[in-house]
């Protein structure tokens, strides 16, 4: 995985991670951008400037946005380019994930090119406490940890993310935070009970699938500002506590605002 030449030869992978490499991109206007996925795109530029501005050896890994790293269907060529600048990796589903992970190993992990194997575990609540919580993912051989950044309504502290880098069989593992760039959750720390009345002018109607997640127009400062750019912000507060990189959720969500945008007929399916 380490030869970033050939990267569009691993796109489709069924088991493993895309990588990309690193640099940089800002903007974000709080009207309704000309390309919704201009925006998304620079929205994850700025993620990865702030975050390597602040942390060099901070990763980011997508959760969608396949469609982004290719000059395909609307998509410039500009945009693939500043994709795969600006994002290191892209998760891949595991396909019949097997009951044990594939190519366990003892060798230590610094970037998403080394890994072999995921665990991704967004609900510490089926835990009886954070104790057990916590011993049940240092007990995993994984080369990554994929996790949320709270448990019991708190942010897990730098030294419980610490202890989860070292892999019982031996070797360093990376260890991320889950963030939703796409969608506001309603369970989260900066969630606010009014807005369940009323939407604030950056959000808008909550997803069908999911009741307690709300799309929000990703391109608007008032959103930026929940994720990133002071001390209880969300990236802000994953890089305190230790974490490795993110895991940046719901990069689709332009894929919404474009087909909301787009003029009805059959002339429409390809327009952008």
């Amino acid at each position: 995985m380490n030869n970033k030449a050939a990267w569009w030869q691993r796109f489709f992978l069924s088991l493993g991670l895309l990588t990309a490499s690193a640099a940089a991109l800002a903007g974000g206007e709080a009207s309704a951008p000309v390309h919704f996925d201009t925006a998304m795109v620079e929205l994850l530029g700025e993620l990865h400037d702030y975050a390597h501005k602040h942390k060099s050896h901070f990763q980011l890994l997508t959760d969608g946005g396949s469609a982004l790293y290719l000059p395909i269907n609307g998509n410039t060529a500009e945009n693939a380019e500043k994709m795969r600048q600006s994002v290191d990796g892209q998760l891949a589903d595991l396909a019949n994930s097997p009951q044990s992970p594939p190519s366990v190993n003892d060798d230590d992990i610094e970037n998403l090119a080394d890994v072999r194997n995921y665990l991704l575990l967004l609900d510490p609540g089926q835990y009886a406490s954070s104790t057990e919580y916590l011993a049940s993912l240092q007990g995993t051989p994984y080369d990554l940890l994929i996790i949320d950044l709270y448990i019991e309504d708190r942010l897990l502290t730098p030294q419980e993310v610490e202890s989860l880098k070292h892999k019982p069989q031996g070797g360093r593992r990376l260890v991320f935070a889950y963030m939703n760039i796409g969608e506001a959750e309603t369970w989260r720390q900066y969630w606010q009970t009014d807005w369940s009345k009323k939407n604030p002018r950056w959000m808008d109607e909550s997803n069908e699938e999911f009741s307690h997640n709300h799309r929000v127009k990703y391109w608007r400062p008032e959103w930026k500002h929940i994720l990133y750019g002071s001390p209880t912000a969300y990236l802000d507060e994953i890089m305190t506590a230790g974490y490795d990189g993110a895991l940046l959720a719901d990069v689709n969500a332009y894929q919404y605002f474009q087909a909301a945008s787009a003029p009805a007929g059959p002339s429409a399916a390809n327009s952008r």
